[in-house]
């Protein structure tokens, strides 16, 4: 993800609004309204339904774990009560649950009647995790480039399960797809690339691995869910636990399909549960990214703010900033707390600072902790990349932290012990 402008910038308008622009979800509100209006009102989100339709859809019924059904039920209803979702996003919510619980279906299903997926090793995976807006995407993108490296795509990561061999030949149809919901975000989201990028055959984070386990703060981006995101902060450590088995057993299947190198995975949402992580990854490598929270927080503001204006209306920056910093607070302490438990020579700290200016630097570190060294191929394709993805060429990130409703005192005691502890410098 690129990083923010220089705040001379801050006077140009704000990228979180640009998601509101979209023509397409102006009138497809507009005719939902009208139709309301006749008496054509669509209902709220039910959880029993979008269940039934995903198996209605494979033609499968086990999901896998007993809990799923609570768990939809839970974050169903956050949603109708917290989320403010409008036509559009209603739809779009249902859809998106409708795919999450068709792909979790189909995931069990093969693993099933494949067992020896089950057996397919994940040794040594490296996982990228930061606070949001941290640098995480770059360096993603940049250590993806060592042909040792195994990335998750994001074609793949949309829909783990391959076709039948009756659909599969020439170009396997999940990129087509990938495809068309990449264009579509950016047609929903004009400037998303500015924020975050997508492409059908570029990696991606693991986001959809982790709705499917439907225990994820991914699913915040869609609203603010209070409910939701107190009965996440609430759960036992074998929750997560449970979650990142199911991860990793969509990684199996990936890598049963696609063997190459070692897993290189990404996700700011890995910070809630470093503990149930390493539990079921006990030989992964950790990269933490570090960054000044007064930067990273009204960045990660504005990125959730593009992403709800896609589901909801009722898009307010001074409540989102709110509760922004409050969940900061809780990540942070739940991370600290989790870290403390964890062996240092299992991490490798980065500071967002460095990633700007000394990428290959940082990159050649990471592969002395995994025990190998950069190869001259590796860094060859690292300064390609470097110099095809210049900062700000997909374009300018704008956002301040007073747009948010957010002061500079509070954010910094609220993020006193996370940055004292990891040393993260200011940016000015």
């Amino acid at each position: 993800m690129t990083a923010s402008p220089p705040a001379s910038a801050s006077a140009a308008r704000p990228t979180y609004e640009l998601a509101r622009s979209s023509w397409v979800i102006r009138s497809f509100n507009g005719a939902a309204r009208g139709a309301a209006r006749l008496g054509l009102r669509a209902g709220p989100l039910d959880a029993e339904r979008i269940l039934a339709e995903a198996r209605r859809r494979t033609k499968l019924v086990d999901v896998g774990d007993d809990a799923v059904e609570d768990k939809l039920r839970i974050l169903v209803r956050s949603l109708n009560r917290e989320a403010g979702l409008h036509p559009f996003g209603r739809m779009s919510a249902h859809d998106l649950l409708v795919r999450v619980l068709s792909n979790r279906l189909r995931v069990v299903d093969l693993l099933k009647r494949r067992p020896e997926i089950g057996r397919v090793p994940i040794e040594r995976p490296v996982f990228i995790i930061g606070f949001p807006r941290t640098g995480t995407s770059v360096l993603y993108n940049l250590l993806a480039q060592d042909p040792e490296a195994r990335p998750l795509l994001f074609w793949e990561s949309l829909r783990p399960v391959p076709p039948s061999r009756a659909r599969s030949r020439g170009e396997d149809p999940r990129i087509r797809w990938a495809r068309l919901q990449s264009w579509v975000t950016r047609c929903l989201a004009p400037g998303i690339d500015a924020v975050h990028r997508t492409r059908a055959e570029e990696p991606e984070e693991c986001i959809s691995l982790q709705l499917r386990t439907l225990v994820s703060w991914y699913y915040l981006l869609w609203g603010e869910l209070e409910e939701y995101w107190e009965w996440l902060l609430s759960r036992e450590k074998s929750t997560f636990v449970e979650a990142y088995r199911f991860y990793r057993q969509q990684l199996q299947l990936l890598q049963w399909q696609r063997p190459a190198g070692s897993w290189l995975l990404k996700s700011p949402a890995h910070l809630l549960a470093m503990d149930a992580l390493v539990e079921v990854f006990p030989d992964a490598c950790i990269v933490q990214t570090h960054r000044d929270p007064l930067r990273a927080l009204p960045s990660a503001c504005s990125l959730t703010a593009v992403l709800r204006g896609l589901m909801s209306d009722r898009v307010e920056p001074r409540v989102l900033g709110r509760s922004a910093l409050q969940r900061a607070e809780e990540i942070f302490e739940r991370m600290l707390a989790a870290r403390a438990q964890i062996a240092p020579e299992r991490v490798v700290d980065v500071l967002y600072r460095d990633v700007v200016e000394s990428p290959i630097g940082v990159a050649r570190r990471i592969c002395a902790r995994v025990g190998r060294s950069l190869s001259d191929d590796a860094e060859a394709r690292m300064r390609r990349w470097l110099a095809e993805h210049p900062r700000h060429g997909h374009g300018v990130h704008h956002y301040t932290l007073e747009e948010f409703g957010l002061e500079r005192a509070q954010v910094e005691r609220a993020c006193a012990d996370y940055v004292e502890r990891f040393g993260v410098p200011a940016e000015g």
